[in-house]
């Protein structure tokens, strides 16, 4: 493989969890609200053109990739070489 060829490719993830959605709720209108929140932040995340990599298994971990610079920055993502 000739130099020009091997691009490195930035790709930021992150991790996400359903374990805490609803935090210190204590109404049924705070449990829905929290989830109307994660539900908007996932369709943000689908949106923006973000990956799901894992399926989140028995453990709970979703993650969540793209090498988009400006989204990565807008989810808070950390960065690693692919």
């Amino acid at each position: 493989m000739e130099f020009n060829e091997q691009i490195m490719k930035k790709v930021y993830d992150t991790t996400i969890r359903g374990k805490w959605i609803f935090g210190k709720a204590t109404t049924f209108d705070e449990m829905i609200a929290a989830l109307q929140s994660e539900i908007k932040t996932l369709e943000e995340m689908r949106d923006a053109g973000c990956k799901l990599v894992s399926d989140g298994g028995e453990d709970d971990y979703f993650l969540v990739t793209t090498s988009k610079k400006t989204v990565a920055e807008k989810f808070g993502m950390g960065g690693t070489q692919e």
